[in-house]
């Protein structure tokens, strides 16, 4: 069921929207004015290659928080006018709120708001998810993703090595087929990637390296588990051995799903070495699983 937040709940559950989004992150806020703490998160989550919309209102951005901004690489903005709602999701949570993303609020207002999933308030979510997306379409676009053949700045061009998937994918993929003695149970597919609109590759394997675990790879390392109480009897006995044997990589635990991904200061140079370099998180940690 719904559950309501006070100033600290808004805050927290903002930040935790966006540390665990997959694939797709919206936030809509009239005012704007990033903390450091969620500069630093969206940050995270463009590395990830979550697809970001920020949508505002009531006044033009600062010179320095454009900037700021256009150094995510995988980031839509958008502006309309008479926004006056705050809304922010990922694909499985959903708050609605009166805090802005704006430092001052979060220090000084005295906030409201709700949170929802999508599992356990599927009808309000969904009513909520069309209202946002209804917004987004009156809103005008300021910029866009850039694209594969435009240059980035500063960290983003890191991050465009990084989400370079296709050719890691296959390097994997021809990897891990030999750590199984039934190189069938994975299957290769063609996916649409939202960074650059170029293509990627996903590799998939149900049921690897045991039943109940679907493994899967497109760029980070997943470990999806099919039902709930496994994954946390696992994350319970297992979450603090397995983030000090992969202290090199960055490990994410969340809703049954163990995410694995390199390091920050890894240099994300030679596919090859990038695709060694994941295959050897993978070995690490499938004897515990």
């Amino acid at each position: 069921m719904p559950q309501f937040l006070t100033t600290s709940g808004t805050s927290h559950f903002i930040e935790e929207i966006i540390k665990k989004a997959k694939k797709e992150l919206v936030l809509i806020t009239p005012y704007l004015k990033l903390s450091r703490i969620l500069s630093e998160r969206l940050a995270e989550a463009n590395q990830r290659g979550v697809h970001v919309k920020l949508v505002y209102g009531k006044s033009e951005l600062k010179p320095s928080e454009k900037k700021q901004l256009d150094t995510f690489s995988n980031l839509s903005l958008l502006y309309l006018e008479n926004l006056h709602a705050k809304c922010y999701y990922n694909e499985s949570t959903l708050i609605v709120s009166s805090m802005n993303l704006y430092e001052f609020s979060e220090k000084n207002n005295r906030e409201m708001g709700i949170v929802l999933t999508r599992r356990e308030d599927s009808t309000c979510f969904a009513d909520a998810l069309a209202e946002a997306q209804s917004i987004i379409a009156a809103a005008r676009v300021v910029s866009e993703p850039k694209s594969a053949g435009e240059p980035t700045k500063g960290p983003t061009a890191a991050a465009a090595k990084e989400f370079d998937y296709a050719l890691k994918s296959r390097l994997v993929y021809e990897l891990l087929k030999k750590l199984t003695s039934n190189p069938d149970q994975f299957t290769y597919e063609t996916v649409a990637h939202a960074f650059g609109g170029g293509s990627s590759s996903t590799i998939n394997a149900p049921d690897f390296p045991r039943k109940g675990i679907h493994f899967k790879y497109d760029g980070a390392i997943r470990f999806d588990f099919a039902k709930s109480y496994e994954y946390q009897s696992f994350k319970k006995s297992k979450q603090e051995s397995i983030d000090r044997l992969l202290a090199d990589y960055r490990c994410y635990w969340n809703r049954d799903v163990l995410q694995i991904y390199a390091a920050k200061s890894f240099d994300y140079t030679d596919e090859a070495v990038v695709a060694a370099y994941q295959l050897q998180a993978i070995e690490k940690v499938l004897p515990h699983l």
